[in-house]
């Protein structure tokens, strides 16, 4: 009888993790625009689960076209939650992180189709290979360089602000906090001549204190991943998005987008939470650098 009894175990598995996201997190609001988030689109392999090859982003974006589906900016997202308003068959695009590859392989896709995004820029890392992150079975990705950026923003695209360093700021003190938040705006302000109005936490990871340095930076909004909070709930300074992997076909695509039922999206939303749970290893690999280096300086 153990052929029978694995089966079941699954069922109630499943069943129990159902339940669970019912009760803590449920489906989100029809009427509220998603905001899908991404972070490469590149051809290159890695280890990493955040890669979306281009021929698959292609084919996401054309998908949603073809069914009337438009882009709105993150000031417009803002607007229709202060006013409790809606927009059907809207949505937002963002890209975590600022890679290179979004210019070559993103940003021709959205400029054919008439799409804007919205990129968060790591600004001491402008045009520098990613050596923040933990990078798994490759030599690293680029950042976008200053004039890349630029062209985004003269194209209408939204740049936004993603700290200095990428560090998780849940875990730093107040004035590293103000200073990561407040000098990337800066910077990024100097480069593009115009004021930067949005914030992208790294890791998606904020608090209450972290949120109010935010605000206090002069940010209209902020972006998280996957707040703990129920899905049907946003707001504008930590709004949820739903982001897009390298697991991600074009049916589990659809159903982050359209949300056809409970079942298919519970199982979508713990997948994406438990990928993004382990950008906790980034976490550990950036903290194992700081402790090894401050090793050095002490020794």
């Amino acid at each position: 009888m153990l052929w029978l009894s694995i089966p079941l175990a699954l069922i109630l598995l499943f069943a129990a993790a159902y339940l669970y996201w019912r009760l803590r997190y449920g489906m989100p609001r029809k009427d509220c625009p998603p905001i899908l988030l991404y972070h490469k689109v590149d051809p290159h392999f890695e280890w990493g689960g955040t890669r979306t090859l281009p021929r698959w982003f292609r084919a996401q974006l054309i998908a949603l076209k073809e069914q009337g589906w438009e882009t709105i900016t993150l000031a417009e997202m803002v607007g229709l939650l202060s006013d409790d308003k809606t927009r059907p068959k809207s949505f937002l695009i963002t890209f975590d992180d600022a890679y290179q590859s979004l210019y070559h392989h993103a940003l021709p896709t959205m400029e054919e189709l008439s799409y804007k995004c919205a990129i968060f820029v790591i600004t001491d890392y402008i045009g520098k290979v990613n050596r923040w992150d933990l990078s798994l079975g490759g030599d690293g990705f680029r950042h976008l360089d200053a004039n890349q950026i630029r062209e985004f923003a003269r194209l209408g695209h939204t740049v936004g602000a993603h700290t200095r360093t990428h560090r998780d700021l849940t875990r730093m003190s107040i004035p590293r906090v103000r200073e990561e938040i407040e000098s990337s705006k800066r910077a990024l302000e100097d480069l593009l001549g115009e004021e930067v109005r949005f914030f992208s936490y790294p890791f998606g990871r904020y608090n209450q204190r972290v949120r109010q340095l935010v605000v206090e930076a002069g940010f209209d909004g902020a972006v998280a991943s996957y707040p703990k909070r129920r899905n049907a709930l946003q707001d504008a300074y930590a709004l949820t998005r739903r982001g897009v992997y390298i697991i991600d076909n074009l049916y589990t695509f659809k159903g982050k987008v359209m949300v056809r039922s409970h079942l298919g999206f519970c199982a979508l939303d713990l997948a994406s939470r438990a990928i993004n749970f382990f950008t906790s290893l980034t976490v550990a690999f950036q903290s194992t650098k700081d402790f090894i280096s401050r090793g050095k300086e002490g020794g």
